[in-house]
C-alpha cells in the first residue's frame, strides 16, 4: 500500500515538474540560438548546469504563476488527487503513464512554442547573413554573427517577456488538464 501511494506521489509531482521543464526547455532552446550555450550558472532547484537564459525564464514564470495564485491551484489539485486516487485503492496505472506521457509531449510542444518567435528571427538573420556572405566573400561571417545573434536574441526575450502572463495561464490550464480534480 505505500508503495501505491509513492508511486502515485512520484507521478503526479513528475507531471507537475513537466510543466516547468517545458519553460526551461525554451529557454535552453533559445540560448542555444544565441550562442549562449557556454555561459551555463548552477539552477538551484536542480543543482544541474543549465544556461542563464533558461534559468531566468523559468524563474519569471515561476514568479508569475505564484503572482497569479498558482499555489492555491497546486494545493487544490493536490487536495483533489485524494478524491480521483482514494487512499489504498489500486490506481488505474494506464491511465497514469498515458498522462504523464502527455504530458511529456505537451512539455515539448509547450517548449517549442515559447522559443517559436525567437528561433524565427534567428532564421531570418541566418538568412541576411547568407546573402550577405554571398554579397561579401571577405567578410568573416562567423565573428560578425555573435553580437548580431546576443543583440536579436536579447530584444526578442525583451518582446516574450510581456506575453509571459499568458503562458502561465496556459500553464495552470495545463495542470488542471493533467493532473486529477
Amino acid at each position: 500500500m505505500m508503495a501505491q501511494e509513492i508511486a502515485i506521489g512520484l507521478a503526479l509531482g513528475l507531471g507537475a515538474r513537466f510543466i516547468f521543464l517545458a519553460i526551461q526547455q525554451g529557454g535552453s532552446l533559445m540560448a542555444q540560438q544565441m550562442g549562449m550555450t557556454d555561459a551555463s550558472v548552477i539552477d538551484p532547484a536542480s543543482g544541474e548546469e543549465t544556461e542563464s537564459l533558461a534559468s531566468f525564464m523559468e524563474m519569471a514564470v515561476t514568479v508569475a504563476f505564484l503572482v497569479m495564485g498558482g499555489h492555491q491551484l497546486l494545493l487544490m489539485l493536490l487536495a483533489g488527487s485524494y478524491s480521483a486516487f482514494p487512499l489504498g485503492s489500486l490506481p488505474e496505472i494506464g491511465s497514469l503513464t498515458s498522462g504523464l506521457v502527455a504530458a511529456g509531449s505537451t512539455m515539448l510542444l509547450f517548449a517549442l512554442k515559447m522559443a517559436a518567435p525567437l528561433m524565427t528571427a534567428f532564421l531570418v538573420l541566418a538568412i541576411v547573413l547568407a546573402v550577405l556572405a554571398r554579397a561579401l566573400p571577405e567578410m568573416n561571417i562567423l565573428f560578425e554573427s555573435y553580437p548580431l545573434r546576443v543583440a536579436l536574441g536579447l530584444l526578442m526575450t525583451a518582446a516574450i517577456m510581456p506575453s509571459l502572463a499568458d503562458f502561465t495561464a496556459e500553464l495552470a490550464g495545463l495542470m488542471k488538464r493533467f493532473l486529477p480534480t
